[in-house]
Protein backbone atom coordinates (compact mmCIF):
# COMPACT_ATOMS: atom_id res chain seq x y z
CA UNK A 1 0.00 0.00 0.00
CA UNK A 2 1.29 3.37 -1.07
CA UNK A 3 2.04 5.90 1.57
CA UNK A 4 0.13 9.27 1.15
CA UNK A 5 2.03 11.98 0.12
CA UNK A 6 3.73 14.39 2.57
CA UNK A 7 1.45 17.46 1.44
CA UNK A 8 -1.80 15.35 2.17
CA UNK A 9 -0.93 15.30 5.84
CA UNK A 10 -1.67 17.24 7.99
CA UNK A 11 1.49 19.05 9.44
CA UNK A 12 -0.12 19.47 12.75
CA UNK A 13 -0.83 16.80 15.17
CA UNK A 14 -4.77 16.34 15.58
CA UNK A 15 -4.63 16.22 19.23
CA UNK A 16 -3.04 19.59 19.45
CA UNK A 17 -5.56 22.18 18.99
CA UNK A 18 -4.77 25.88 19.19
CA UNK A 19 -4.29 26.33 22.96
CA UNK A 20 -1.58 23.79 22.50
CA UNK A 21 -0.01 25.28 20.26
CA UNK A 22 -0.30 28.95 21.45
CA UNK A 23 1.32 27.42 24.85
CA UNK A 24 4.79 27.57 23.77
CA UNK A 25 6.15 27.34 27.15
CA UNK A 26 3.14 24.30 28.44
CA UNK A 27 2.35 25.98 31.63
CA UNK A 28 -1.36 25.28 30.92
CA UNK A 29 -2.03 29.32 30.23
CA UNK A 30 -1.77 31.42 27.68
CA UNK A 31 0.64 34.74 28.46
CA UNK A 32 -0.26 38.15 26.50
CA UNK A 33 3.19 37.70 24.26
CA UNK A 34 2.16 34.07 24.11
CA UNK A 35 -1.43 35.25 22.44
CA UNK A 36 0.04 38.44 20.48
CA UNK A 37 2.22 35.73 18.40
CA UNK A 38 -0.60 33.12 17.78
CA UNK A 39 -2.97 35.97 16.45
CA UNK A 40 -0.12 37.40 14.49
CA UNK A 41 1.23 34.26 13.22
CA UNK A 42 -2.64 33.64 12.36
CA UNK A 43 -3.19 36.69 10.06
CA UNK A 44 -3.75 39.75 12.77
CA UNK A 45 -2.76 43.02 13.16
CA UNK A 46 -2.48 43.11 16.84
CA UNK A 47 -1.00 44.96 19.16
CA UNK A 48 -0.24 44.12 23.52
CA UNK A 49 -3.21 47.04 23.69
CA UNK A 50 -5.25 45.09 22.32
CA UNK A 51 -4.36 41.69 23.92
CA UNK A 52 -4.74 43.54 27.21
CA UNK A 53 -8.73 44.16 25.70
CA UNK A 54 -9.15 41.00 24.93
CA UNK A 55 -8.01 39.37 28.26
CA UNK A 56 -10.37 41.45 29.72
CA UNK A 57 -12.71 40.07 27.61
CA UNK A 58 -12.56 36.48 30.07
CA UNK A 59 -13.76 35.68 32.74
CA UNK A 60 -11.41 35.01 35.66
CA UNK A 61 -7.86 35.59 37.42
CA UNK A 62 -5.66 36.78 34.27
CA UNK A 63 -2.20 37.85 36.60
CA UNK A 64 -0.68 34.84 35.09
CA UNK A 65 -2.17 34.64 31.24
CA UNK A 66 -5.65 33.12 30.23
CA UNK A 67 -6.85 29.48 30.71
CA UNK A 68 -7.89 27.19 28.50
CA UNK A 69 -11.46 27.46 29.26
CA UNK A 70 -11.11 31.64 29.16
CA UNK A 71 -9.22 31.19 25.86
CA UNK A 72 -12.43 29.10 24.18
CA UNK A 73 -14.81 32.01 25.55
CA UNK A 74 -12.27 34.35 24.10
CA UNK A 75 -12.53 32.69 20.37
CA UNK A 76 -16.23 32.74 20.62
CA UNK A 77 -16.27 36.44 21.74
CA UNK A 78 -14.09 38.16 20.22
CA UNK A 79 -14.16 38.76 16.18
CA UNK A 80 -12.32 35.88 14.01
CA UNK A 81 -8.87 37.16 12.59
CA UNK A 82 -8.08 38.34 9.35
CA UNK A 83 -7.42 34.53 8.03
CA UNK A 84 -3.83 34.62 6.62
CA UNK A 85 -2.57 35.76 3.52
CA UNK A 86 -1.59 39.28 5.05
CA UNK A 87 0.92 37.89 6.96
CA UNK A 88 2.75 35.61 5.21
CA UNK A 89 2.45 37.33 1.82
CA UNK A 90 5.07 39.67 3.16
CA UNK A 91 7.38 36.90 3.31
CA UNK A 92 9.42 35.08 -0.01
CA UNK A 93 10.17 31.98 2.19
CA UNK A 94 8.97 30.05 5.29
CA UNK A 95 8.79 32.68 8.23
CA UNK A 96 11.90 32.20 10.47
CA UNK A 97 12.17 33.52 14.02
CA UNK A 98 14.20 37.05 12.95
CA UNK A 99 11.43 37.45 10.36
CA UNK A 100 8.62 37.49 12.82
CA UNK A 101 10.91 39.31 15.18
CA UNK A 102 11.63 42.13 12.98
CA UNK A 103 7.97 41.99 11.34
CA UNK A 104 7.00 42.62 14.91
CA UNK A 105 9.30 45.30 15.22
CA UNK A 106 8.35 47.27 12.12
CA UNK A 107 4.87 47.27 14.07
CA UNK A 108 6.33 48.80 17.42
CA UNK A 109 6.11 45.24 19.23
CA UNK A 110 9.24 44.19 21.10
CA UNK A 111 9.30 40.54 21.39
CA UNK A 112 12.59 38.73 21.82
CA UNK A 113 13.79 36.60 19.69
CA UNK A 114 14.00 33.40 22.41
CA UNK A 115 10.23 34.12 22.95
CA UNK A 116 9.63 34.03 19.57
CA UNK A 117 12.01 31.60 18.66
CA UNK A 118 10.36 29.11 21.71
CA UNK A 119 6.99 29.65 20.08
CA UNK A 120 7.78 28.79 16.42
CA UNK A 121 9.24 25.51 18.09
CA UNK A 122 6.33 24.32 19.70
CA UNK A 123 4.39 25.18 16.16
CA UNK A 124 6.03 23.30 14.11
CA UNK A 125 5.92 19.43 13.98
CA UNK A 126 10.08 18.94 14.24
CA UNK A 127 10.42 21.66 17.10
CA UNK A 128 12.47 23.88 14.36
CA UNK A 129 12.81 27.61 14.46
CA UNK A 130 10.56 27.96 11.02
CA UNK A 131 6.63 28.50 10.32
CA UNK A 132 6.33 26.86 6.66
CA UNK A 133 3.34 27.50 4.75
CA UNK A 134 1.86 24.06 5.06
CA UNK A 135 2.34 24.32 8.83
CA UNK A 136 1.07 27.96 9.19
CA UNK A 137 -2.42 27.07 6.97
CA UNK A 138 -2.79 24.40 9.31
CA UNK A 139 -2.68 26.82 11.95
CA UNK A 140 -5.32 28.98 10.49
CA UNK A 141 -7.37 25.82 9.51
CA UNK A 142 -6.86 24.60 13.78
CA UNK A 143 -7.66 28.18 14.97
CA UNK A 144 -11.01 28.54 13.14
CA UNK A 145 -12.30 25.49 14.64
Amino acid sequence: MARPAARDKEPIQEERDTFDLFDSDHDGRLSPVELLLGLTVTGQHITLGDIDFLIGLTPGEHQRGISRTAFESLRRRAPSPFYGELLYSRFDKPVDAKALRTYLLSHGIDVSHERIAAFLRNLHPEEREVLPREVFEALVRRYRR
